[in-house]
């Protein structure tokens, strides 16, 4: 199961060397998702990332970002894949980006039945899966039975998001899903973000 970690929605002292770390201790991939970031926040942050990592870097946002830093993973939020599909499939509009890599493109989706519509995606989010460690009160689909959420027949990989960390992840083993997402198991406290990190990786190492 590949594991995943989504930025703190905003910024703090010591963040970059805290996603450094994550990388020195194996994380595979790491999303960057600033809503209120601009262009230069974003670009701050990225230069504080060791270039070495860049390639496990996902953009939220600021997408052309992915020239100056050999990016190649985009995400595009739900409302913004369904807006361009009004118009166009995402892999022509961004075709004219000027890049010949190849571009791993993921996004995001609520409901298990849209799984099956996404067609040029590597891989999405799906959740909120759990009860949101990052947000008090933002209740999960899965309730209290694992087997109320089961993903298959995939036109792409699947990711779950939504309080995953060390008392859910075990959960996950039945349910068929590719890989998990982290965010507020993570960056509660950022004291704690390497170790609880670790431990969950250690888990999916021993049992999954």
């Amino acid at each position: 199961m590949q594991l995943m970690v989504i930025s703190s929605p905003v910024g703090f002292k010591g963040e970059a060397k805290l996603i450094n770390d994550l990388f020195e201790h194996g994380l595979e991939i790491f999303h960057l998702r600033k809503p209120e970031w601009g262009i230069e926040e974003c670009r701050e942050i990225l230069t504080q990332i060791d270039a070495r990592y860049h390639d496990r870097v996902a953009l939220h946002q600021c997408h052309e970002l992915m020239f100056d830093y050999g990016i190649n993973r985009l995400h595009f939020p739900e409302k913004r894949r369904i807006a361009i599909a009004k118009q166009e499939s995402v892999l022509t509009a961004f075709s004219d980006l000027g890049s010949d890599q190849k571009k791993i493109l993921s996004t995001s989706v609520h409901r298990v039945e849209d799984i099956n519509s996404l067609y040029g995606f590597d891989y999405t989010f799906f959740g909120p899966l759990f009860d949101s460690y990052s947000k008090p009160g933002y209740k999960g689909v899965s309730g209290d039975e694992a087997d109320q959420v089961h993903v298959s027949k995939k036109n792409a990989k699947v990711i779950a998001l939504g309080g995953i960390g060390l008392n859910t992840i075990a959960r996950m083993k039945r349910m068929g899903f590719d890989g998990a997402a982290m965010l507020g198991w993570v960056w509660n406290d950022p004291l704690k973000a390497i170790d609880n990190f670790k431990q969950v990786k250690c888990w999916v190492k021993d049992h999954m």
